[in-house]
């Protein structure tokens, strides 16, 4: 029997309804995963996208196989990181087993393309929480597995250290680090730190594996242990290859040594001392958008004025404006210190405007004449020197690109605050109960201290 056209229409309202929500649920995920660095969005936004993410993740949910199917084929379809966090957080609420047909079809368009379905499949990992995620990574790190399910597991778990106690993974990350492929290994060693793993950096360094040796020499910072030496030589030494490589790629290769640069560089700048030699030389190398970033992460009041420099730059003026003014904790647009929008001529269009959408254009004429010392001695954050009581103040109020400097900070203060962390790409809710335990600790610190 044909159903009716009543029946038939109400089918194809709720097949509408459940592909909106398939879409907008990639769509906001997508608005949390490049919030990873913004200088506008803060943990208020973040709280809003979730949110409205898991609204639309229920509503998928709850139409059952049709919700199911209708995300497969968008991942079909458009075969994109967001898709992937769709398809597989419906996966990763049940089990391996129970989802195994599902979970098939999707790794069938995984391998198509891992490197750019990679980030969705991580984050769907870490969406659920521990209790949703355990199975999985122990069903994912099983040294058999393809090598793309075994790096989003030990990514994941480099995300949350929660997912460490797993009782399987010691054993398998003793495999996973020897393994052939450069990209697990580098996935486990930035697992080690939550897992109280050892990573010998001399013996990755051996090995002459770019990747691995920038991910072991991060862990020695993160882990405050090994020689420090050794592992700023390796990230200053990988940087400058990575820089000397980049005009001679093209295409999707150059897109993602761009992408293991910036990080890298970020990193950089954060192990790298106060007043080190070769600073000001790398700045004169690098891209002027790196060379901020640098300078921002790296947090020394004495390279202001190579910020100031770039305030006039076309590609980067609206940056230098905001880097400026994250660095001083002062406020371009309460001091005057920026043009006013509804007086700017679009005719002169740069291309910051499009880079920078949603800063101010910073005057440098009045920045130039704006009194902020540059003698203080220490690195600092928003104008203040950095301190765990400073560092919970951004993570709580500032916008992304700050928490994340903050989040990585705090392993300089990690007997002060009891090794307490906070991954500030994690949903609000794992945020959430991170900041209240470290809320919790320095408070604790500050009693004591009076």
């Amino acid at each position: 029997m044909e159903p009716s056209n009543g029946t038939l229409s109400r089918m194809q309202s709720i097949s509408a309804l459940v592909e909106r929500h398939v879409g907008d649920a990639a769509f906001y995920w997508q608005q949390h995963d490049k919030s990873g660095h913004s200088p506008l969005l803060t943990l208020g936004d973040l709280r809003a996208f979730d949110r409205i993410l898991q609204a639309h993740l229920d509503g998928i949910e709850v139409s059952h196989s049709q919700g199911r199917r209708e995300a497969l084929q968008a991942l079909q379809r458009w075969r994109g990181p967001g898709e992937m966090f769709v398809c597989a957080s419906l996966a990763f609420r049940r089990t391996p087993q129970e989802a195994s047909k599902y979970w098939t079809e999707i790794a069938s368009v995984l391998k198509t393309d891992p490197q750019r379905m990679l980030r969705g499949l991580i984050s769907a990992l870490l969406w659920g929480g521990p209790e949703s995620a355990a199975p999985w990574l122990t069903y994912f790190t099983q040294t058999n597995q393809p090598v793309e399910w075994q790096v989003a597991a030990w990514r994941a778990i480099a995300r949350n250290r929660s997912l460490a106690g797993i009782s399987e993974l010691p054993r398998r990350f003793e495999a996973t680090i020897t393994s052939e492929n450069p990209h697990l290994r580098a996935a486990a060693i930035r697992a080690a730190a939550y897992m109280n793993q050892v990573v010998n950096l001399d013996s990755v360094m051996r090995q002459n594996d770019p990747i691995a040796t920038v991910e072991a020499a991060i862990f020695s910072f993160q882990q405050n242990g090994g020689s420090r030496e050794s592992a700023l030589q390796a990230l200053w030494h990988r940087v400058w290859q990575s820089l000397e490589r980049l005009p001679t790629l093209t295409g999707a290769f150059k897109t993602i040594a761009i992408h293991r640069l910036i990080r890298w560089v970020r990193h950089l700048a954060l192990a790298t001392p106060r007043g080190h030699g070769d600073i000001n030389r790398l700045l004169g190398f690098l891209p002027s958008r790196l060379g901020l970033a640098f300078v921002l992460h790296h947090g020394d009041s004495q390279l202001l004025p190579w910020v100031k420099s770039q305030l006039g730059n076309p590609e980067c003026a609206r940056l230098a404006g905001w880097t400026w003014s994250a660095m001083t904790g002062v406020d371009l647009e309460q001091q005057n210190l920026a043009f006013d929008p509804a007086a700017y001529d679009d005719a002169i269009a740069m291309p910051t405007d499009d880079l920078d959408p949603g800063l101010l254009l910073p005057n440098p004429a009045a920045i130039d004449q704006y009194p902020v010392s540059t003698s203080r001695q220490g690195l600092q954050i928003v104008g203040r020197p950095i301190s765990a009581r400073v560092l919970t103040d951004v993570l709580l109020q500032a916008p992304q690109g700050l928490r994340w400097i903050a989040a990585q900070r705090l392993n300089e203060f990690s007997a002060e605050i009891n090794g307490v962390t906070v991954n500030t790409r994690a949903p609000f809710r794992q945020q959430w109960q991170e900041l209240s335990a470290l809320r919790n600790r320095v408070f604790a610190q500050t009693q004591l201290a009076h």
